[in-house]
């Protein structure tokens, strides 16, 4: 009899655990969720190319190179894309209309480089793009109520959408990044790439260029390439002659040739400074991301690095 109950226990369990999936799965707000990141996936090349192009750079009157400025008829292409997904609220797109405008009085303020966000995937708020996991998400946790939802899924990033019902239909409010807070950054990696880079720098009789080196290196993400691509692009429009009169990587001219060595690092936001072996007030700012299942580097110097987070000399 004991063992009758047991096994009438766990069949009764069994049912109400795939009860449960199957409530979830089968929720409007959660397929919403869903069917917007695979649309993003689909699409994120085409989107990406209106983010790249949300900002620009004006001459001065004396023809250098000025500050950037936000480009609004791209940033308003670029919304118009993700709400073309049908699964955004007017509200999320507002958001980012509202962000625009405050990024422009940051870009009066300093001509070095992007500030702090648009190196940032808008969407996933990362700069660590892994999209491989949206065909098979992990639900972390649900709340549908009457009119709003809340959605905690996990497609090898975590993240939470709040939702609301507009007209009968579930729209996406907001989309926050929880972070991989749990793993320790692997910051060797980005130790290992400055000092291979300095390596290949020191090299007299080099048989491919850094260009080259950059695009074949297994350690960067490919984000990472793209961007150093952009800002040595940029900086050709902007100064055919010269183009970018310093290495972006090591964010100066000279560089410390014997290498570098750990100086500071923070687990939360995987970032790591390194400072010259032979040279200690060299210091260069690094950032590693999670991807692939693997530890990759994808900022250096000024690429994909906030201004307050570049290393000061």
């Amino acid at each position: 009899m004991r063992k009758l109950l047991l096994l009438l226990l766990i069949i009764i369990s069994s049912c109400a655990s795939n009860a449960t999936e199957k409530n979830v799965a089968t929720m409007d707000s959660y397929k919403t969720v869903v069917n917007f990141l695979k649309w993003y996936k689909t699409n994120y090349d085409v989107a990406n190319n209106y983010q790249y192009k949300l900002t620009g750079r004006k001459d001065t009157v004396n023809n250098s190179i000025g500050n950037f400025y936000v480009n609004f008829d791209e940033t308003e292409k670029y919304l118009q894309k993700i709400k073309s997904s049908n699964y955004i609220s007017d509200k999320y797109l507002n958001k980012w209309r509202a962000y625009f405008k405050e990024c422009q009085e940051d870009f009066n303020k300093d001509i070095h480089d992007l500030p702090s966000g648009f190196e940032y995937d808008f969407i996933l708020i990362t700069q660590d793009v892994w999209l491989d996991g949206i065909n098979s998400p992990k639900l972390i946790s649900e709340n549908e109520l009457e009119n709003t939802a809340n959605i905690k899924i996990d497609i090898g990033m975590r993240l939470e959408f709040n939702l609301s019902k507009i007209d009968g239909i579930w729209k996406i409010d907001n989309i926050s990044n929880l972070g991989l807070e749990e793993l320790d950054p692997d910051f060797g990696i980005a130790l290992k790439f400055i000092n291979d880079y300095t390596i290949f720098c020191n090299n007299t009789s080099k048989s491919i260029s850094i260009d080259q080196w950059i695009s074949q290196n297994s350690l960067l993400t490919d984000t990472f390439k793209k961007r150093y691509k952009y800002i040595l692009d940029s900086a050709l429009i902007n100064e055919p002659e010269v183009g970018l009169d310093f290495d972006p990587i090591f964010d100066g001219n000279d560089y410390p040739e014997k290498g570098f060595s750990i100086l500071t690092s923070e687990k939360k936001t995987h970032f790591v400074t390194v400072n010259g072996i032979d040279w200690n007030e060299y210091k260069v700012t690094l950032k590693v991301i999670y991807q692939g299942e693997k530890w990759l580097v994808d900022g250096a110097g000024i690429i994909n690095i906030p201004i307050d987070k570049q290393a000061r000399r």
